[in-house]
């Protein structure tokens, strides 16, 4: 997850890299919830087919799925099987933004999702929390309703569990 937030921190910075739709691509192959040290070997050879990597992104990217190695686990895995669904649809969205050259767009989608990684895998957000900071103002410029379903869901959650303490 650090590697993919550090992707999208840099297609933030220089939205116009020739060879982002090809990392995305790769990425996106190994989109799951059992990133096996074996998967994360093979996701960094696949790196190395890219054409015209900045080897300066390439390395940081390496190094981010490195640390990946070391951490023990997340805590809160119920969140991320809840939510992982929508990273290839972030994914995809990059992508179809970065194939018809909207720029402007990229940099605001990408500081928009940058921290999604993180959200999957941390408890410093909740999904409603997120929406509101992150997606909800892109979506407001945009005029977009992209990842609604997050405030949505985390409002019948929040729903649901005052009904189940209050019985």
């Amino acid at each position: 997850m650090r590697a993919y937030k550090s992707l999208f921190v840099t297609i933030r910075s220089n939205t116009k890299g020739l060879y982002y739709i090809d990392l995305l691509k790769t990425f996106e192959k190994y989109i799951d919830l059992d990133l096996s040290a074996k998967k994360i070997a093979k996701l960094k050879n696949d790196f190395d087919q890219i054409e015209n990597i900045d080897i300066i992104e390439k390395n940081y990217l390496k190094n981010d799925l490195d640390v990946y190695k070391c951490n023990e686990g997340f805590n809160d895995v119920e969140k991320l099987k809840n939510y992982i669904y929508a990273l290839p649809v972030v994914t995809n969205e990059m992508i179809k933004l970065l194939e018809r050259k909207e720029y402007e767009r990229v940099h605001d989608f990408a500081d928009a999702v940058h921290n999604f990684p993180e959200f999957l895998v941390t408890d410093f957000w909740s999904a409603g929390e997120y929406y509101k900071i992150y997606i909800k103002p892109y979506n407001e410029k945009w005029k977009d309703t992209f990842l609604c379903e997050l405030e949505s869901r985390n409002k019948i959650k929040a729903f649901l569990s005052k009904f189940i303490h209050s019985s």
